[in-house]
């Protein structure tokens, strides 16, 4: 019975100290998203169907908000390198005169860069950091996501992160009917 009774006490006090301990604080949500819209900016198209393999699809980063002033970004993202190959960054023009470097690795890619000099950063809160190219693969057969993970803006001698959850979504699904306007 004391053995019972031990394990109960030694339970309670782990759950008083778990519950009673203070989480570390959430990353800020993300002021970046992925858009499959060619127009620049976020037009909230997320996913597109009617995708065949070997089809070379654009996707933008889009600051949505927070950038004003910032001299540099990265964004983090995640893909399965079966379904797609990341073919190219072009930079948009919410930060001018900005310098790129992707990092690859496996189905992860950091794409980000800087100003180098006396840029005075972005003159908006929002735009379009640049345009993702990808080429859909030969194994690619029904859907495949791109995952937005992390984000990052840099000010002058600061790194603001943040956690991201963006996504879209390629499909081989019948297209999507055209917009009317």
């Amino acid at each position: 019975m004391k053995t019972k009774s031990g394990f109960i006490v030694l339970g309670l006090a782990l759950f008083i100290c778990v519950a009673g301990a203070k989480a570390p604080s959430p990353v800020p949500a993300g002021p970046m998203t992925l858009d499959l819209d060619p127009t620049p900016g976020d037009q909230g198209r997320r996913e597109i169907r009617g995708v065949k393999p070997g089809a070379t699809v654009t996707v933008e980063i889009a600051a949505l908000r927070g950038a004003k002033g910032a001299t540099g970004f990265t964004a983090t993202l995640t893909f399965d390198t079966t379904q797609v190959a990341y073919e190219g960054f072009e930079a948009g023009p919410l930060i001018p005169e900005i310098q790129t470097l992707p990092l690859l690795k496996g189905g992860r890619l950091e794409i980000g860069g800087g100003q180098f000099g006396a840029g005075g950063g972005a003159a908006q809160d929002a735009g379009s950091l640049g345009i993702l190219m990808f080429r859909t693969t030969p194994r690619f057969k029904t859907r495949t996501a791109l995952t937005l993970t992390r984000a990052r803006y840099r000010r002058r001698g600061e790194t603001q992160s943040f956690e991201a959850h963006a996504e879209v979504v390629l499909s081989a699904g019948p297209p999507q009917p055209s917009r009317s306007k």
